[in-house]
């Protein structure tokens, strides 16, 4: 819950009341004015409630920060942490069972935790320590810490020093020795204060003994206020603080008064605000309380603990209340308030005032370059200048309009033109025109909003029309050729151009086209109401979400670029500002917000930066607690699968706005931004070592210099171990070279039972055929002999030698066969005699070329590779009609590559010999590359003409001495 108060409102109307009717019964230029605070008010911070609700603990007792910024709570439930979300039980185990009176948290990283019976507990880097040697029993309520170092602790019943890992009691030597303690605090200037019965003790940064004074003269010291100021004769209930603007707030029973000075009158006077308990209540029991570094003030009550902070938007203190207020400023910077209620129009300079002559219910006002400002109102349109109102006549409505007419509610906006006549747009006359004498309509529907360039004005209209006049020539643009963005709510001129507002967006009219912005994460900038572009070229935005804004460096970078998204920082309720409607600019830079129930401010060219990013803490991984640095981060057991990493921020001042992203290395390509939820998830993980980094942003999105790292290890299982892996490789590795050496064996059996049956066929062959031949052969000569010479005689002897040739080539053949099993000697030379036989009957010229050491070919493939060869050698011969063949014979180290080509007619796939023609054609020559384990291609030649045939044989299967083994 948020709550936000008036410190003395009720006085303060009051005298707003009075001041309006002193206004009244004095002359118009005697206006009242109410002393505008320079001071920020209690009305003017922020507040916010939280309670059991939210997980806080329901009694507090004790408020410190720690190093990191995290805010810590103790009391009779034990000892919790606060990021700014999430209130955690800390050390329940580790720390003594008695109620935490006083807390605090040293440069050094240390947390001091006191309590009711006097035991002092030093926490480390989560480790607990009793540190109480030196102590006389009695209640802990403060330590303090000094700039030389020293660590200072009060009881209730005396002041001590710790030293050497003792405490040591002061005493006249040190400036104080006091057996009784009302309260302690920290002054303005760090000085440490000790209020007892006989004064205020007071140590200041650097000193080595206090000082003693009244304990009036130390509230005056404490905070530099007015010597009026005095301790409170009820007593206090908690710690004396002073808040980062310099008041200084005193707890008493039932009670919290905040004491501040106000110079604006040129002399110190005490300003004195109390604070009002939850739901307005005037009675506030405060039981601890606290400063932190960012500034806010953090006080512990029965109703919950609740923060006061300031806003980045500053809410301007009205003495009258507002309601959708429009806003301008006159020629002496002063801003001029006009509500939609019936308060009058209030005018914020040096002094606040209300003049007496103006009216309320003004829902538009417009200011003049002669100072003058304009309202309209219950009773018309006034124009006040030099403290004098002058009213004028609203403009009329005609015909069936004129009965529903009110002017003090019918106003859309109000604008004066250079030439100082005054434009009005109400819903029923439309946009009408004051030359100072009449009214002059200049267009009968009502415009949203009028904006002047010289002498062109512009109109915008619901219809999401655009109008622009200039000199009497009119031109409207539609959505298709103007700014389509719906319903059109403002218009404003800015350095870059004309900027519109709409339903849909905002756009800009520059260089006689329109640009449709959207900004980052896809933000359209929808149902905008105002905006407003620097003399810097920043561009402000309001609407309802509050107000966004734009540096000018990303204006231009979306203007260069249409397809750029254009980057912003959005200020909302957490900021100071919801519900933003117009935007004004003073000449100090100050930027002036109307909301719907009132006015904020901040200073746009020297904008008050955003704390840095919050240092990230890894707390737990898969609920193993890490959130100090001494706690051991084991290894995740083996077979983790799923892994959930938890982290944490100190956020104190705004959470809302901070942002988390996160990343895993080796998992994710790129940053994860994270949810609500200060957690990251992953599942599917594998054994490995991992690094997890984490960072947050500020409420500008500005990320965090470096990223938090941690770093974890997920231990493997058995099979997913390096070794594991390693052997099944080798298994696999071993299987395939199994099977590699399986089918060479495979391929030399086939050949060693080739070779067998060649042997059995060489037998055979010379057993029958050859010596049936022989036997015919005998025959024949016999026949031959007892015929005459003759032609008769010459045909047999013929015959008789072509049969001595075929039995003397069925005999080298039968050779050939009996000798497979010894290696061939050279192949080249076999490829050579062939050619020389061929060419005695075909006019083919050959060559050959043999590159490689030769080697001799082993018994079982020798055979098939002469056998394709010489195919193909004869075929080319034969049947290519080629007068060039060539033989390219490479003996490779790997294996025997053998290219045959030729420039014939190129070859017929389909027409080369087949088994069928008494060759076994190409369907052979591939069925001898398989036995031989070799492959085999054939095609047209390089040049385009003729063929070129290829075999490859690997080396281990075609060279003699190769063979790995055979049965």
């Amino acid at each position: 819950m948020v709550f936000r108060h008036t410190a003395s409102w009720c006085l303060l109307m009051g005298v707003t009341i009075l001041a309006s009717a002193h206004a009244a019964a004095a002359p118009a230029s005697s206006g009242q004015s109410i002393t505008k605070p320079a001071f920020e008010q209690l009305s003017q911070l922020k507040r916010t409630l939280f309670t059991v609700k939210d997980g806080l603990p329901s009694t507090i007792y004790a408020i410190t920060e720690d190093r990191e910024g995290y805010l810590w709570l103790g009391g009779p439930t034990g000892l919790f942490r606060f990021d700014g979300l999430n209130f955690e039980p800390m050390f329940k185990e580790q720390l003594p069972a008695e109620i935490i009176t006083s807390l605090y948290g040293d440069r050094d990283g240390n947390l001091w935790i006191g309590g009711l019976h006097g035991n002092v507990t030093r926490v480390h880097e989560g480790v607990t320590e009793q540190v109480g040697r030196g102590l006389s029993k009695g209640t802990i309520m403060s330590f303090k810490q000094m700039t030389d170092g020293t660590l200072w602790v009060v009881t209730s019943s005396g002041v001590y020093r710790f030293v050497d890992g003792a405490w040591h009691r002061a005493d006249h030597s040190d400036g104080i020795d006091v057996k009784f303690v009302w309260v302690t605090g920290t002054g303005v200037d760090g000085s440490y204060w000790i209020f007892a019965p006989d004064g205020a003790y007071r140590l200041r940064p650097g000193a080595k003994r206090f000082e003693l004074t009244s304990a009036n003269q130390g509230i005056v010291a404490m905070a530099n206020l007015p010597a009026t100021a005095a301790y409170p004769s009820g007593g206090v209930t908690a710690d004396l603080i002073v808040d980062r603007q310099g008041a200084l707030w005193i707890p008493t029973n039932g009670k919290l008064t905040r004491l501040h000075t106000d110079n604006m009158s040129g002399q110190a006077q005490l300003v004195a605000e109390n604070v009002m308990g939850v739901d307005n209540h005037s009675d506030i029991q405060v039981t601890a309380d606290f400063s932190d570094s960012q500034g806010n003030v953090w006080v512990a009550t029965p109703d919950g603990l609740e923060q006061f902070r300031t806003t980045r938007f500053v809410p301007l203190v009205l003495p009258l209340p507002v309601f959708w207020p429009a806003i301008t400023e006159d020629n002496t910077q002063a801003l001029w308030v006009a509500s939609a209620s019936a308060t009058p129009p209030i005018r914020v300079g040096t002094n606040v005032s209300v003049h007496p002559d103006l009216s309320g219910s003004s829902p538009c006002i417009a200011n003049g370059p002669d100072g003058s400002v304009w309202f309209n109102g219950d009773k018309g349109i006034q124009r006040y200048i030099h403290d004098q109102v002058i009213t004028i006549p609203a403009p009329p409505a005609t015909g069936q309009q004129a009965s529903l007419a009110n002017p003090k509610q019918d106003c859309v906006d109000m604008r004066l033109a250079p030439d100082g006549s005054l434009w009005v747009s109400m819903r029923f006359t439309g946009v009408t025109r004051w030359d100072g004498h009449v009214w002059s309509t200049i267009d009968p529907k009502a415009a949203t909003s009028i904006q002047f360039d010289g002498t062109r004005a512009w109109l915008a209209f619901l219809s999401g029309n655009l109008t622009s006049i200039d000199q009497g020539k009119l031109s409207t643009y539609s959505s298709r050729s103007g700014p389509d963005l719906g319903s059109l709510r403002k218009l404003r001129l800015g350095k870059s151009g004309l900027w519109i507002a709409g339903d849909d967006g905002i756009a800009i009219r520059t260089a006689d086209r329109f640009i449709h912005l959207v900004g980052m994460n896809g933000e359209r900038f929808q149902n905008a109401s105002g905006l407003l572009q620097l003399s810097n070229g920043d561009l402000w935005i309001s609407s309802a979400r509050g107000v966004y804004r734009a540096s000018a460096a990303d204006v231009q970078s979306a203007l260069s670029a249409p397809d750029h998204s254009l980057r912003f920082t959005l200020f909302d309720r957490d900021d100071g500002v919801e519900d933003a409607k117009n935007l004004v600019v003073s000449d100090d830079g100050r930027l002036w917000v109307s909301m719907r129930q009132g006015v904020a401010w901040i200073d746009a060219l020297q904008m008050p930066p955003a704390p840095q990013a919050a240092h990230v803490s890894i707390e737990s991984i898969n609920d193993h607690d890490v959130r100090f640095s001494g706690a051991s981060v084991p290894a995740l057991e083996k077979g983790t699968r799923s892994v959930t990493i938890t982290y944490a921020a100190a956020t104190l001042s705004d959470p809302a706005k901070s942002r988390f992203r996160f990343l895993l290395k080796g998992v994710d390509e790129d940053w994860q931004l994270a949810s609500d939820r200060r957690a990251a998830h992953y599942a599917n993980l594998g054994p490995g070592q991992y690094t997890f980094e984490v960072e947050a942003s500020n409420a500008d999105g500005a990320w965090a210099a470096q990223p938090t790292r941690f770093a974890f290890q997920i231990l493997p299982e058995f099979y997913q171990t390096w070794w594991f892996k390693a052997l099944c490789a080798a298994v696999v590795l071993a299987g395939l070279w199994l099977l590699h050496l399986m089918r060479i064996r495979h391929i030399h059996a086939q050949l060693d039972a080739r070779t067998r049956e060649r042997e059995s066929m060489a037998r055979d062959f010379h057993d029958t055929i050859l010596q049936n031949f022989q036997s015919l052969l005998l025959h024949v000569q016999v026949a031959v002999q007892s015929i005459p010479e003759g032609a008769a005689r010459q045909k047999l002897d013929k015959a008789l030698s072509v049969t001595e040739n075929a039995l003397n080539e069925g005999r080298d053949k039968i050779g050939e066969l009996r000798s497979l099993a010894e290696p061939m000697e050279d192949l080249s030379i076999d490829i050579s005699h062939l050619a020389n036989r061929l060419n005695e009957m075909y006019p083919t010229e050959f060559s050959m070329n043999v590159e490689g050491e030769p080697r001799p070919l082993n018994a079982s493939a020798a055979s098939d590779v002469h056998a394709i060869v010489g195919e193909l050698i004869t075929n080319a011969f034969r049947h290519s009609q080629a007068s060039a063949l060539h033989v390219e014979l490479h003996y490779d180290r790997s294996e025997l590559n053998i290219t045959v080509i030729d420039d014939g007619r190129g070859a017929d796939l389909s027409a080369l010999p087949s088994e069928n023609s008494g060759h076994w054609g190409l369907q052979g020559i591939r069925e001898r590359t398989r036995r031989v384990g070799g492959r085999f291609t054939i095609g047209v030649a390089p040049s385009g003409k003729g063929t070129r045939a290829n075999l490859k044989i690997p080396a281990r299967f075609v060279y003699a001495g190769r063979r790995l083994f055979h049965r």
